[in-house]
Parts: C-alpha cells; structure tokens; sequence
C-alpha cells in the first residue's frame, strides 16, 4: 500500500472544460511537473458525484467539479412552474378557504364586541 506523503510529489496543472450540462462527456490535460507531455483526460478518467467505487486497495483523485457546478447537479431541472389545472384550481380553493376563515372570524369578533348587552357565557 502508497503512503499518504507520496501524494505530495504529484504537482502538476489540469486544465478541463467549464461546468456544463452534458454529464456523459469530459475534456481535460493533465500536465505533470515531472513530465514533458499532457495526458488527454476524457469520461474513462471521471467519476460522478455519488459514484461507489468497489475493489480497489487505493486511489488518488483530484475533486474538480463541486456544489451546484457538479455536473449531475447541473442536469437536475428546478422548474417548478409547470403545476396542473387540477393543481391551480386545488391552490385557488384553499386560498378561498383561508380567507372565508379570515372573514369568519373577523365578522363574529365585530359581532360579538357590538352587542350591548351583558356577555353570557355558553
């Protein structure tokens, strides 16, 4: 088994492509200080946030993608606009109902502060 220290000889720049969408593609280099060339890094070298890895003894890994930049979370869709007939008219009548108990209750209090007579208790 590596010893965690030998993660620090690694130095080096990755230069990658912006956070999108389309999270079944990945370009990326890879430029090593200690090498003269760029590794090309594709979707073979990407795993996806939530991904298990199974078998291995250890890995190395850098985290480029994260929060709301991370690529499944850019294809999650947050529309919630798009609500029903059924949905809208179900909202309108519990509106309408919250509002008939708001009038209710201010009506009887009016009533019940109104009236001149010596209060009785029910």
């Amino acid at each position: 088994m590596k010893n965690v220290n030998s993660s620090k000889e690694f130095t080096g720049k990755i230069t990658y492509e912006p956070p999108n969408h389309n999270y079944k593609t990945f370009k990326g280099f890879l430029k090593l200080k200690k090498s003269f060339y760029k590794e090309q890094l594709g979707i073979e070298n990407f795993i996806l946030r939530g991904s298990v890895i199974k078998d291995v003894d250890y890995i190395e890994g850098v985290c480029l993608y994260t929060g709301n930049d991370a690529k499944v979370m850019q294809k999650v869709d947050f529309n919630k606009g798009t609500l029903s007939y059924y949905e809208r008219m179900a909202d309108k009548f519990f509106i309408f109902g919250i509002f008939l108990v708001f009038l209710m209750t201010v009506l009887s209090t009016v009533v019940f502060l109104s009236n001149d007579s010596d209060p009785q208790v029910i």
